[in-house]
């Protein structure tokens, strides 16, 4: 996974992915019968040793190529439902480059869940978050005696075009325009997010205790919500070789 995205993806590359995938499916599925290890349905069994191969051999120019950017992605999905889409774009303070974070649900809402999508750094939101986010925003507003809510998803830039602490940057961007901008509480602002976005979560919350030099201060009044980030409390993995793919792509090493 260290490749740039600029790079081609590959027709002969792709072709391979495509028949490494072809070849599992197939493998998987007429050896099910025999197999003692296997998910309790036959779809689950295929479906999951197909996303293991092509986590394994899928680089990041073909995983860019094969899927729309998150900003791409959400106003698809926008498209698809029928709905307005509302895209927040903020000047960084050093003026090198705008953030964008889109919004779900209305900007008017008292509390906003500001999320960063999971995916190594190197991959953008699928249409499963906005599609999960539309019915947790429906569900949660239509709750009597609750605070009314729209989440608000960071489309930061991706590794390894964009390396460490460009996310930060970006994510301190945006809740620092929460905080000032709207005149929100913090403790009307839930930060998290999930595996990459849920260490950007966190690194979120070291940078306010701990500010970087190079990322925007953020000073509270009271603190910030927060909702449980799904990351891994660990730091060994069964397999390193995958995780240092992921984490030299984003410091860019």
């Amino acid at each position: 996974m260290s490749q740039s995205a600029a790079d081609s993806p590959g027709i002969v590359g792709l072709a391979a992915l495509f028949t490494h995938i072809a070849f599992t499916a197939l493998t998987r599925a007429l050896t099910y019968p025999l197999r003692t290890h296997r998910a309790p349905a036959l779809s689950s069994d295929v479906f999951f040793a197909v996303l293991r191969t092509i986590l394994t051999h899928i680089t990041i120019p073909q995983a860019r190529y094969l899927n729309q950017t998150t900003t791409q992605r959400y106003h698809s999905f926008c498209t698809q439902q029928h709905i307005e889409p509302r895209t927040l774009a903020i000047e960084a303070k050093d003026g090198t480059r705008t953030v964008a974070a889109h919004w779900i649900g209305s900007p008017d809402m008292q509390t906003v869940i500001l999320y960063f999508h999971g995916g190594g750094y190197t991959q953008p939101a699928t249409e499963g978050y906005y599609k999960y986010f539309t019915r947790l925003v429906d569900d949660l507003n239509a709750t009597a005696g609750t605070k009314r809510v729209a989440v608000l998803v960071l489309a930061y830039q991706l590794a390894p075009e964009a390396t460490y602490p460009t996310q930060l940057q970006e994510a301190a961007t945006i809740l620092s325009y929460l905080l000032t901008e709207t005149a929100r509480s913090p403790a009307d602002i839930f930060i998290t997010g999930d595996s990459a976005g849920g260490g950007l979560s966190l690194s979120l919350l070291s940078h306010i205790l701990y500010p970087h030099p190079d990322v925007l201060r953020i000073e509270l009044s009271v603190p910030l919500a927060i909702m449980d980030v799904m990351v891994r409390g660990g730091t060994k993995s069964e397999s390193q070789t995958a995780i240092e793919a992921w984490y030299k792509a984003r410091l860019g090493i």
